[in-house]
Formats: C-alpha cells, structure tokens, sequence
C-alpha cells in the first residue's frame, strides 16, 4: 500500500467464491473515494456483484477508473462516476454535483500518496500537511454528504493495522488514521440513524 504496488487484478470467479452473490445489497447507492484501483476498485466490484450501483471517486479520470467503472455495469448495475480531490471542499461540491438521489453507504477509502519518512526527515509542515489532506478525504466528503445520506446511512472509515501495532517511519500515516478513527467514534454518537 505504501509503494503503489502493480494492480492485482482478481477474477470475477474468485470474488463469487469469496463473497458469494446474495444481493445483500441491491437497490442500494454506495459512494467509493478512491475507486480507481487497489482496494476502492475490488470494493466496487463487490458491491456491484451484491447488487449495488456505484458512484466512483478519483482525483481524475483515468483508464483504471473507466474500467472499474466498466466492470460495474458488467454486473448489471449503474456506474456514476464523482471526479475531483474530495479533500477540497469546492473539488467535493463539485464532484457531488453529479449525484442523484440519497446515498446508502459512504466509502472513505481514499489515501494520499504514502512515504516512508521518519518523524525527524519531515518539516512539521510537511506532517501537518500529510495529516491534514488525508483527514479530509474522509471528513469533507463526509460532510457534504450528511444531506445525501439516507435516513439509515452508513459511513464507512477504512484504517489500519498501524493504529495498535505501530511501525517506525509512518508516525504522519498513523496519527492521520487513528484521528480518523475518532472522528468515526465521535459522529457516530452525533447521528441520529446514520451509522
């Protein structure tokens, strides 16, 4: 995850075997930040073999992006696609814009670029910086969709193994996952139906 590794590229097959198809999610709407490729991308998939039509985020449109977005309709379901850094708020307005109708589970999948660097190799602007673009993947799009969120939304944070088994070199990566898992514990006592 923290190379950018070659793609893997699973099997149609291998997602029925593993998942199962039992539709688990039909007629539902989820929204994945960072679908282009990796996890965003196999999450899509899966959702749209349970039934799920997809709006797909990526910073830009790309070939990845148009494939995954491909490999939804293949299944049989709708592929929206919400282009833009869903960290700036203009970006999200904009990339929202093109929604239609309420959302059922928002994905915050969404990571910038991640680099090995000790704590002393970073200026404090440069830690600051990571932390604070990486949090608002997940919070300025989650803020701009609590008024797409169907009254029994879910709002899905991807973390980390890093948070309880902490590893050198990643102190930015993991203070931005474990405030990304409290701000989860803290909406989660806010919303009133959405979890």
């Amino acid at each position: 995850a923290f190379a950018s590794p070659e793609p893997v590229t699973y099997a149609d097959a291998d997602l029925l075997r593993d998942a199962g198809s039992a539709q688990r999610f039909a007629g539902k709407t989820v929204l994945i930040t960072g679908a282009s490729r990796g996890f965003g991308a196999v999450l899509a998939r899966a959702f749209a073999r349970e039934g799920a039509n997809l709006i797909l985020n990526a910073r830009a449109k790309s070939q990845d992006l148009d494939t995954v977005a491909h490999q939804v309709c293949d299944c049989g379901r709708k592929a929206t696609l919400a282009i833009g850094d869903l960290s700036s708020e203009s970006e999200c307005a904009s990339a929202f814009s093109s929604i239609e109708g309420s959302i059922d589970y928002l994905i915050n999948n969404a990571c910038p670029p991640i680099e090995a660097l000790s704590f002393a190799e970073q200026t404090p602007q440069e830690w600051m910086s990571f932390v604070n673009r990486a949090l608002g993947l997940a919070v300025v799009p989650t803020h701009q969709a609590q008024q797409r969120l169907a009254l029994t939304g879910v709002v899905v944070n991807v973390s980390s193994v890093y948070v309880t088994s902490v590893q050198p070199q990643f102190s930015h990566y993991i203070a931005y996952k474990a405030a990304l898992e409290g701000f989860a514990r803290s909406l989660a006592t806010e919303s009133k139906g959405v979890r």
